[in-house]
């Protein structure tokens, strides 16, 4: 989803987590921005 093979790791822990509430959009919306928040800082 994000094109590297790192933020893609970053994916799928995130996705695992995100099995607690998977019909929740708001958490997939959250986390999507705070994953590119953080790998975004990382780059910087």
């Amino acid at each position: 989803m994000y094109g590297t093979p790192e933020a893609r790791r970053f994916e799928i822990v995130l996705d695992a987590l995100g099995q607690q509430d998977t019909e929740n959009w708001a958490w997939r919306f959250l986390r999507a921005r705070w994953v590119c928040a953080i790998w975004g800082a990382g780059i910087a």
